[in-house]
């Protein structure tokens, strides 16, 4: 992998690419979150063909941080990744997003229409608050009985402490991260992550939307999207393949995989069929 830092408003922003040298259409991997950051290791699986790049968001781990909380915004990092895109040459592109990426992918091309985007892939993105709720409300009613209801009990009370992370490990195991054990890129993954970002946009809570995306909502504007777009999802998602099934009739040329034994990191679950059904959607742009 290369990797170095593109200055975005005196900030340094961290990139890697795997690849760079191959012919494909380049794609630009945008990760989740928002606080966590970039994958790194599974780049090298999806740079067969093409470039693969990779960039952390402000706040995020290899990046710099803001200076002040209020410049995590929704508005921020659309033009953060334009302007990513700008300074790493990407004129053509193929752009994926996982989770709160794959919200930031869809609204960077329905606020902007940008040029050169030849298509998407939104693994398990977050479009909708509503249809996340929904996702969660149902999700926590399959829990253990005590394990859901020591979540409710301290979502109520607002304490988010030890007995809350336990609990709510329980959600992850079953929603999150299926694998055992647990690889170690996930369990990095959580413990560099920023939550001053994640608690600005999605609030304190992963099961309750209080921060500035509680309102958030892509879905009356989903069928204005252009081009081919590739949705992915594990069947044991936290967010649900009801949900993914309506966002595929919503998006007019759109195609749906859903990952076997696989919960929202269906990417790193299962890398293999991961790869096969990315690789063969991007090799037709």
């Amino acid at each position: 992998m290369e990797e170095g830092f593109i200055s975005i408003r005196g900030k340094n922003i961290w990139y890697g690419v795997f690849g760079k040298e191959k012919e494909g259409t380049p794609m630009l991997v945008v990760h989740g979150g928002p606080g966590f950051c970039s994958v790194v290791e599974s780049g090298d699986d999806l740079s067969e063909d093409r470039p693969v790049y990779m960039y952390d968001q402000l706040g995020s781990l290899r990046s710099d941080k803001a200076d002040s909380i209020e410049a995590y915004t929704t508005e921020y990092f659309v033009e953060e990744l334009d302007d990513v895109r700008k300074a790493l040459g990407l004129d053509k592109v193929i752009l994926m997003g996982h989770s709160w990426g794959g919200g930031l992918v869809s609204k960077y091309m329905l606020d902007r229409d940008p040029d050169g985007v030849r298509a998407l892939v939104l693994n398990s993105p977050f479009l909708s608050a509503r249809f996340f709720n929904e996702d969660v409300e149902r999700n926590l009613a399959r829990l253990p009985e005590k394990v859901r209801e020591t979540i409710e009990r301290l979502e109520k009370d607002g304490n988010y402490g030890d007995e809350y992370q336990g609990a709510i490990m329980e959600y992850y195991k079953v929603y999150g991260c299926r694998k055992r054990p647990v690889p170690e890129m996930v369990m990095k993954m959580m413990m560099t992550a920023n939550y001053e970002v994640y608690g600005k946009l999605q609030g304190p809570s992963e099961v309750k939307l209080s921060g500035d995306l509680r309102d958030f909502d892509l879905m009356p504007q989903l069928g204005k999207l252009k081009v081919p777009v590739l949705l992915v999802s594990g069947d044991n998602d936290e967010i649900s393949v009801d949900s993914m099934r309506a966002y595929q009739l919503a998006i007019p040329d759109s195609r749906l995989a859903i990952i076997p034994d696989a919960g929202h990191l269906n990417a790193i679950e299962q890398p293999e069929y991961f790869k096969a059904v990315v690789n063969r959607f991007a090799r037709r742009f």
